[in-house]
């Protein structure tokens, strides 16, 4: 590692690649919404949704490949067993098998009609993202990170492109859905070459205990992305008498409102497990209060959303409304995630896994739940936003307080 890197400090590299990313993902959703409208922009929603739970999901893969490859790191070639190449081409075969076959079941229930066209970016999008994560998590565990805050950013910059070139173009859902799934793939392609050389990461476990891992941070990752960005998704599924309009505009509140408080943890969660790993010593107690800073941070820009909110999303479109209110509830439930994403990355530095996924497990499926209550729609969604990560986050925070796990174990 250069000198110039330890100068800087890697929180701030990894966060200004974010924005980069979470910018260039800001204004594809802004130009889309204006461009398209609500009633049609809630297609483009939905499959950005759908997308993204799976790619959310898939996220598993690069929290479990950091963890194992910063302890080999840490610990040496006696701690090594497994190869980051082959566990992570492993995974995509295995992904790329259970989409392709069982598509013909999920494609009709989630894209209708377009089914046909929306299937294979989905599923290449999604194979796609598993080589990211695994080429990710690699450089996160061997804390190489001008390569890795090079992948963060070109991947959201060659989508914000994309999506340009469709929108000019052609402004259909179908190429709409390509450009959002080609950068994964085109990211890989970009830096792979500078890195591939000079790191071999290896992992600390063997591969059957690896997939285990695996499969329970890809559980709780799922969770997460039916949490934040499969949210859509979900509500759409619960409420198919709330018109199309009203849905495309709460959503595009959803996606303006959090980004600016949940992206940039959300991107950090990798670092935190690195972080974490090393800070075994009042644990608990520093968690709680990076979780009450961002609580806080939440609670006022709440404030500042309610007063604001419907003026800047009438600049956008005046056919976009939302209320005050729900305006500072999407804003202060943002902080509550935020809490989530603190306390979990916490919960697997200390290859506390199963901690780690009852806790975001437990927060998607009181989500859920909410939604499914015979209540009015804004009280629902209210509760449902409020009340699934509060008690996530608790669940998080019990898990802290057992002994520490092995990887192996």
């Amino acid at each position: 590692m250069s000198g110039a890197t330890r100068r800087i400090n890697p929180a701030l590299l990894i966060l200004g690649a974010s924005v980069v990313a979470g910018g260039a993902g800001y204004i594809v959703q802004i130009l889309v919404a204006k461009v398209l409208g609500p009633a049609e922009y809630a297609p483009f929603a939905f499959f950005w949704s759908a997308l993204y739970i799976v790619v959310g999901a898939l996220g598993g893969v690069q929290q479990e490949v950091t963890r194992a490859a910063s302890a080999a790191d840490a610990h040496g070639p006696v701690r090594a067993k497994g190869r980051v190449t082959v566990f992570t081409l492993g995974i995509a075969a295995v992904v790329f098998v259970v989409l392709a076959t069982t598509s013909p079941l999920w494609g009709p229930l989630v894209f209708g009609a377009e089914s046909g066209h929306l299937g294979w970016p989905l599923i290449v999008g999604a194979v796609s993202y598993v080589l990211v994560a695994g080429l990710s998590g690699a450089l996160y565990g061997v804390r190489w990170w001008y390569p890795l805050v090079a992948l963060i950013a070109v991947d959201g910059v060659l989508r914000l492109v994309g999506v340009l070139i469709a929108l000019a173009l052609s402004p259909t859902l179908v190429s709409l859905a390509w450009a959002v799934a080609a950068p994964f793939p085109l990211a890989v392609m970009i830096v792979l070459p500078i890195v591939a050389r000079r790191v071999k990461p290896t992992l600390d476990a063997g591969y059957p205990q690896l997939g285990r891992n695996v499969a329970r941070t890809i559980i709780a990752a799922a969770a997460t992305a039916g949490l934040i960005s499969g949210f859509p998704a979900l509500l759409a599924a619960t409420s198919p008498s709330v018109p199309v309009s009203v849905l495309g505009s709460l959503t595009f509140a959803l996606t303006l409102t959090r980004a600016p408080i949940v992206i940039p943890l959300l991107a950090l969660q990798s670092y935190l497990i690195v972080h974490f790993g090393s800070a075994e010593a009042a644990l608990t107690r520093r968690v709680l209060r990076l979780e009450a800073i961002a609580v806080v941070g939440a609670v006022v820009l709440a404030g500042l959303a309610a007063a604001l909110g419907p003026f800047v999303l009438s600049l956008v479109r005046e056919d976009f409304v939302v209320s005050p209110g729900m305006f500072f509830v999407i804003v202060a439930s943002s902080g509550l995630i935020a809490a989530m994403s603190i306390s979990g990355p916490a919960a697997l530095a200390r290859s506390a896994h199963t901690a780690y996924t009852l806790g975001w497990v437990v927060a998607s499926v009181v989500t859920l739940g909410m939604l499914l209550l015979p209540l009015e729609f804004d009280l629902r969604v209210s509760l449902a936003l409020l009340i699934g990560p509060a008690i996530g986050c608790v669940v998080h925070l019990l898990g802290l307080r057992g002994p520490r796990s092995v990887a192996a174990g």
